[in-house]
C-alpha cells in the first residue's frame, strides 16, 4: 500500500509531466491494507493528449507507488488560489 510521506513525491512527479501547468487537490487514500486510491486536478491548456497522459500516469503510479485506483480530472486554468498566489495574495 501507498505510505502517506510519497503524497509529495507523487506531487512532484506528476507536475512536471510535460504540459501540466497545475496539481491541485490531490488526495492519496488508502482503500484497503493493500489497496490506495488516487484523485486529482490537473490544469492542461491544451486537451490534445488527456487520454495518453491519463494512461501513462495510471500506469507510472502504479508502478513507481502502487496506487491502483487513480481518478485524474483535466481542467483547462488554473485554479483561484494559484491566480491568487501568483498575484501575492492568499
Amino acid at each position: 500500500m501507498h505510505e502517506k510521506g510519497h503524497t509529495h513525491e507523487v506531487r512532484y512527479d506528476v507536475a512536471f509531466i510535460a504540459g501540466v501547468v497545475e496539481v491541485h487537490d490531490l488526495h492519496i487514500r488508502g482503500m484497503s491494507t493493500t489497496e490506495a486510491a488516487l484523485t486529482a486536478h490537473l490544469v492542461k491548456p491544451d486537451p490534445t493528449t488527456d487520454d495518453k497522459l491519463t494512461d501513462r500516469i495510471t500506469k507510472d503510479l502504479h508502478t513507481r507507488f502502487r496506487i491502483g485506483h487513480s481518478t485524474i480530472q483535466w481542467e483547462r486554468t488554473l485554479s483561484r488560489n494559484t491566480h491568487a498566489q501568483h498575484r501575492g495574495q492568499q
